[in-house]
């Protein structure tokens, strides 16, 4: 497997992350618009799954 550097994982948080975060600020006001309620907590988990699959991915490079 490869190294996971420094700048693999800051790359990987600040792409990552963002993006991330801006699919939960649609998401969380789609559901606004649509009166739906989601709880955040999960979605928290969700979101963490896919930092932990990339930090899993990024580690094969």
């Amino acid at each position: 497997m490869g190294e996971v550097t420094a700048a693999k994982v800051r790359n990987l948080f600040t792409f990552l992350g963002l993006g991330l975060l801006q699919i939960m600020v649609i998401l969380e006001g789609l559901a606004h618009y649509y009166s739906i309620t989601i709880p955040l907590f999960p979605l928290q988990f969700i979101l963490l799954g896919f930092v932990s699959a990339g930090l899993i991915f990024i580690a094969t490079f």
